[in-house]
């Protein structure tokens, strides 16, 4: 028996099933709806089909037609062009028959009246006939092929009797230089299918014609010796240039007449033939320029210089190669002139449409041909020498500017200054006139190490000799009277000569900054890797301006030591004379009169005073800021020797403050950063008890930056001997 509880569960069990059977038929039903509308679609699509497939049909058996009919055309248009070609051949042969004849009869007429144009356009006329359809045509057309032989033969003799008339002619024009006569007769030779012979020839003109001019100036520069007059100093670069400018010229000239009659790609016959010429008479030029300018004499002496430096060498005054110098640039230059020239020339001829697959060989061989024709050799060498003749010139005239240094009373520089800027400068921007980027830098490389060397160590070795301490106080002015007037001045001598070589120092190093900027605005490049090679030398003259300050450092190191710090030292101690625990009167009289810090500024006032006219501003600052320095550290010496109070801080507030307005007044430069260490312990000193210090240090709105340290603060904290030592040693900082 089934209890109740059993039927239950089955009968909710079957609800479950029955629940679960109703979702699944539902879902049947929805798919049977989905696949009734997809098949009604299917119908449809049925029928459309049907109809494209009808469609398809039609449209395959139209294109198959008209693919015929095309066909058709084709081979109708087909042998159109087939019947058209022959009938143009035969036109093109029967025109052939018939202008043979012409060609014959004009010939001769030509040719009897000596019009040799006229002929040689009959002759080109027949020579592009092809002979063997000639006599073809003339059977095919039933002609007598006697007649034919006898026209072929009658211009085969005509053409050939006309090349060597031309020819002839041609010579007797380029024997006489008829020029307008061998032109005539150089356009006729394409004509004549002698185009190699034309451009030969042609070429070999034009050499001549060069060699001629540029033969003649040399000769009468031989015969009459005028190159070593002084007017005619640079007469060789006159020629060299006259050269490069008739090369162009022909050139130039003649390029019309060769493009239009031999094509663009013959100019180039010409430009390497007058390369060549060009190669020849250089050197003949640069043969007699070094016999009299005397350049290998030159060079052998000036190289022994340089090479060992010894006086038993025969000298040559730097003047004596000034001019030669200038000459050889303004040779160089016209070179690289005459090359842009050509590669100009070479580019506009390989831009030509029909050369544009051939155009980056002709570039390729026409610049290996620059580089190694003998011009391009011969310049090497040329601007090698200078490079050795200027470093030369450039050391000896820095020399003897050295040697030769003065000075006028009242000024602040020696002539050596000026004078050794002046000829970097005249070097340099000689090396740049000759359009060679390597020559300046070599020259700007070597203008760095002789600044930085030589004149470093000449300005080094003056003041090596130290300043002279000796001043006009009443203890110096017994000592002179002791020690005799002629002492006196020996010394003043030489400190007015140490302050000069300072000084010299200073202007060097201005002027080297001046230098590089100018260098940097004149200077022009025409390659990123020559501007990258020029930044690169240029950035020797920051080296050089640092060796000057160097120097000039030096200097000042040796009027610390002699004569700052001999007088700073006294003045400064006076400051441990005066007590700085005061009462309320003494503070009173000691605010009203300051009698150490007026006594320090005055004598600081007259130091200042006795170098001020003495020195370049840039050098009299830095005498102000040394002096500041010494200043501050003898006086935080003092400071730490001198026990205060609160009154007696506030009076060395006061001082500091004094100080400070006075020196930042005196000199251009701000300087009052050097006193922070002052001032901070100045208001160390001042505070009214040992916790107040919190209120700066390590506070977030104090107004700067602490340059004391925790120890030093607890230092000088107990120099207050009104603060209680365990308040400044429990002091947290």
């Amino acid at each position: 028996m089934y209890e109740t509880s059993d039927l239950q569960e089955d009968f909710k069990e079957l609800c479950e099933k029955e629940k679960n059977i109703e979702e699944q038929l539902n879902n049947v039903i929805d798919e049977v709806k989905n696949l009734e509308g997809n098949l009604i679609d299917l119908l449809n699509i049925n029928e459309n089909v049907y109809v494209l497939n009808n469609d398809t049909q039609q449209l395959t058996s139209i294109l198959q037609n008209s693919s015929k009919l095309s066909n058709k055309i084709n081979l109708q248009i087909q042998e159109l062009d087939v019947a058209r070609s022959r009938v143009s051949e035969c036109q093109r042969r029967v025109q052939d028959l018939l202008d043979l004849q012409l060609c014959s009869e004009g010939v001769q007429n030509a040719l009897k009246s000596d019009d040799y144009e006229e002929a040689a356009v009959h002759i080109h006329r027949f020579l592009a006939m092809d002979q063997h359809l000639l006599k073809q045509t003339a059977d095919d057309m039933a002609q007598d092929c006697a007649t034919v032989n006898q026209s072929l033969k009658l211009l085969r003799d005509a053409a050939a009797m006309l090349r060597n008339k031309i020819s002839l002619h041609f010579k007797e024009a380029v024997s006489v230089t008829d020029i307008e006569s061998v032109k005539r007769f150089f356009k006729l030779f394409p004509l004549l299918n002698m185009h190699e012979y034309g451009m030969e020839n042609f070429s070999v003109f034009l050499r001549k014609m060069l060699k001629t001019t540029i033969s003649e100036k040399l000769n009468l520069i031989k015969n009459n010796n005028s190159a070593k007059d002084k007017k005619n100093h640079i007469i060789f670069a006159e020629i060299i240039t006259c050269l490069f400018e008739e090369i162009a010229q022909l050139i130039s000239n003649h390029k019309a007449l060769i493009e239009t009659n031999y094509g663009v790609e013959s100019l180039m016959t010409v430009v390497i033939a007058l390369q060549k010429e060009c190669d020849i008479l250089n050197e003949s030029i640069l043969v007699e320029f070094k016999k009299q300018r005397d350049m290998n004499t030159r060079l052998h002496i000036v190289h022994e210089l340089l090479k060992s430096g010894s006086s038993k060498t025969e000298y040559i005054e730097p003047k004596d190669i000034d001019t030669l110098l200038s000459e050889i640039t303004i040779i160089h230059s016209r070179y690289k002139l005459y090359l842009r020239f050509i590669q100009s020339t070479v580019q506009e001829i390989v831009k030509d449409a029909e050369l544009s697959k051939k155009s980056n060989k002709i570039l390729a061989d026409m610049e290996s041909l620059i580089i190694k024709s003998d011009l391009s050799k011969q310049m090497q060498i040329l601007i090698s020498d200078y490079l050795l003749l200027e470093r030369y010139y450039m050391e000896q005239s820095i020399k003897k500017a050295i040697t030769m240094n003065s000075f006028e009373k009242d000024t602040l520089v020696s002539s050596m200054v000026d004078d050794i800027f002046f000829i970097v400068k005249k070097c340099i921007r000689r090396a740049y006139s000759s359009i060679n980027i390597d020559a300046v830098c070599a020259i700007i490389n070597n203008a760095c190490t002789i600044l930085e060397t030589d004149v470093c160590n000449i300005l080094r070795q003056q003041l090596r000799q130290g300043y002279s301490a000796g001043y006009l106080d009443l203890t110096q002015a017994y000592n002179v009277m002791i020690q005799g007037r002629l002492q006196q001045m020996d010394s003043e001598q030489t400190r007015v000569q140490f302050l000069l070589y300072l000084n010299n120092s200073d202007i060097c190093g201005e002027y080297t900054k001046t230098l590089l900027s100018t260098l940097t605005d004149e200077i022009i490049c025409s390659t990123k890797n020559e501007k990258a090679k020029l930044e690169s030398c240029l950035s020797g003259f920051s080296s050089v301006t640092n060796a000057f300050h160097s120097v000039r450092d030096y200097g000042f190191q040796q009027i610390r030591n002699s004569v700052i710090k001999p007088r700073v030292v006294p003045w400064v101690d006076n400051f441990l004379t005066i007590s700085h625990q005061l009462t309320f009167e003494e503070f009173s009289s000691y605010d009203a009169n300051e009698p150490f810090i007026r006594s320090l500024i005055m004598n600081l006032e007259s130091l200042l005073n006795e170098f001020k006219p003495r020195l370049t501003s840039t050098n009299y600052d830095s005498f102000i800021l040394i002096i500041a320095e010494e200043v501050i550290a003898q006086l935080e010496k003092n400071i730490l020797k001198t026990d205060f109070n609160r009154m007696g801080g506030l009076v060395l507030d006061k001082e500091i403050r004094t100080l400070t307005s006075y020196v930042s007044n005196a000199t251009s430069w701000s300087i009052r950063e050097k006193f922070s260490r002052l001032t901070q312990i100045a208001l160390i000193l001042n505070l009214e008890k040992v916790s107040e210090i919190l209120e700066y240090w390590g506070s977030e709105t104090c107004s700067f930056t602490w340059r004391l340290s925790p120890k030093e603060i607890k230092q000088f904290l107990s120099l207050r001997k009104d603060f209680k030592v365990d308040d400044v040693k429990k002091l947290k900082l």
